[in-house]
């Protein structure tokens, strides 16, 4: 069974039970990575990837612009993404998973890491700040540099 999903100068299709992206001339282009049962959702005109059991990020056009080197992402918020080097995915459920372990850090839209990966968990970027955990469990408010703006736990 194959089925589509047209965007742009690419279309994602179902090939024997895995999703794909090609090209205009049936040319496989990359795997999209899968979310909620289907290609990623494009966030601030990128999608994430897989490649080698890394991510990264792809255009509308299915240009790869971000090199999958990352064991996870998340999509982009207000111009930068949170990346994680060194955890791995687990169960949560029968039906969902989370990513646990590694540390998590942001890399802007050229795949340029913006903060330093070295909390151990992250929400991504809401206006002007990002909650984070510090490896001794501090709960705080990250700026758009990595700055410490506000300690909410200690």
């Amino acid at each position: 069974m194959i089925a589509t999903d047209t965007m742009y100068k690419i279309a994602f299709v179902t090939l024997k039970y895995k999703w794909l992206a090609i090209d205009r001339h049936g040319k496989i282009i990359l795997t999209p990575y899968i979310f909620d049962n289907g290609p990623d959702y494009v966030e601030e005109g990128l999608f994430r990837y897989e490649e080698n059991g890394k991510m990264g990020f792809a255009n509308l056009q299915g240009q790869k612009v971000i090199k999958a080197t990352f064991d996870f992402v998340e999509p982009f918020k207000r111009g930068l993404a949170a990346f994680n080097i060194g955890g791995h995915r687990e169960r949560f459920d029968d039906e969902h998973w989370t990513w646990s372990g590694g540390l998590w850090g942001f890399i802007n839209k050229k795949g340029n890491v913006e903060i330093k990966p070295r909390f151990t968990k992250t929400y991504g970027f809401e206006n002007k700040f990002a909650e984070a955990w510090t490896q001794d469990k501090k709960h705080i408010l990250i700026d758009k540099k990595g700055n410490t703006q506000q300690i909410l736990t200690k």
